[in-house]
């Protein structure tokens, strides 16, 4: 059940063919103005105060846009291993709390947010709170997904956490079996079998320096 909730939006988000490329520059400067309604700051409260009227293009702001902020590390601790082992032994409050944890200084996880959710509506599926973290991460799914197609380097699909790679391959692509990692610079290549969402044998992603502010990347 909760896997069709996560993926209810498939066949809207693969009718929006047309990609628009991450301009790095521009949302440097969109979410750091303090003049714009834009500014980080406040977009980031309407994100964690579950704004409906929030649209694609201020998701996208969002999630490419957290690179700029403080808070931010490329190789930020998702607490993945740790939650799905509280899921496993049915301990949701733990995974609650392990997930508040992480997005407490992470608002982007796309892990945290799948692992609260989920934790929520196993909890208590009468509870419809888990639908507010369950747009947050579509919304997040969805800037991804309008950055690329995936098919190639050139339209690799660009993710600010290796992780996220993994969100979009198996929680919305279905991809499941005979995933292999290679480098193709800039793009991690991964060799794949099919699924019914993606029928390529092949799926890029895009996490280079590129998306990752000059100033993080002299302190790496």
């Amino acid at each position: 059940i909760f896997y069709c909730l996560l993926t209810l939006l498939v066949a809207q988000a693969n009718a929006q063919t047309r990609i628009r490329p991450v301009e790095r520059q521009a949302i440097d400067n969109m979410v750091n103005d303090v003049s714009l309604t834009t500014f980080y700051p406040i977009l980031l409260q309407r994100f964690k105060s579950s704004d409906p009227t929030l649209t694609l293009s201020e998701y996208r702001l969002i999630y490419y846009g957290y690179i700029f902020q403080p808070n931010y590390s490329y190789n930020s601790n998702q607490r993945k291993k740790q939650m799905k082992m509280a899921m496993q032994a049915d301990e949701y409050q733990k995974v609650t709390e392990l997930a508040d944890e992480v997005l407490e200084t992470n608002p982007v996880s796309l892990t945290a947010l799948y692992f609260r959710a989920y934790a929520m509506l196993n909890a208590n599926e009468n509870d419809p709170s888990y639908k507010k973290y369950i747009k947050k991460y579509n919304g997040l799914r969805d800037a991804i997904l309008s950055s690329g197609n995936g098919k190639g380097s050139a339209t690799a699909f660009k993710t600010i956490y290796f992780e996220d790679d993994y969100e979009i391959m198996h929680r919305y692509l279905g991809i499941e079996h005979g995933v292999s990692r290679s480098l193709q610079y800039p793009c991690d290549r991964f060799s794949i079998t099919p699924s019914g969402n993606y029928n390529e044998a092949e799926i890029f992603f895009d996490f280079s320096d590129n998306l990752i502010p000059v100033k993080k990347s002299r302190t790496r």
